[in-house]
């Protein structure tokens, strides 16, 4: 009688287990690596400003939990303005990073400037996810 019980709630267990499956962010974190010539943005006269900018999409493993996340992104914007070499420096799962990444490579910048001529620079900018 003892066996018959245990395997009913074994099986109800993982019943429930199956139907709402619990998806646990896993933080990430990596070293960034950008090549070429670019100025770090505090040592331009004027900083890029985002002209253009795309809402990163909400990853869809974490709606059903709601679970906020955060991605740090790290990239260049070009003389052009345009975002260049867009990684991530730490995110709070990768879902969320590429979601931010594939936002941030969207946007579009009034490039920064070093002595009235446009260059490129070096932003750091996180980002938060909340599903509302």
């Amino acid at each position: 009688m003892k066996k018959y019980i245990l395997l009913i709630f074994i099986a109800g267990f993982l019943a429930a287990c199956e139907s709402a499956p619990v998806i646990k962010p896993i933080a990430v974190k990596r070293n960034h690596v950008l090549t070429g010539e670019y100025e770090h943005v505090a040592a331009s006269d004027t900083p890029p400003v985002p002209i253009l900018r795309k809402q990163p999409v909400y990853p869809a493993v974490f709606r059903s939990s709601k679970t906020p996340g955060k991605a740090v992104i790290y990239f260049v914007v070009d003389a052009q303005g345009v975002p260049v070499q867009v990684q991530y420096i730490e995110a709070t799962d990768l879902a969320f990073a590429e979601s931010a990444i594939k936002a941030v490579s969207q946007w579009r910048f009034k490039p920064a400037l070093k002595n009235g001529v446009a260059v490129p620079a070096c932003m750091t900018i996180p980002l938060l996810f909340k599903y509302e």
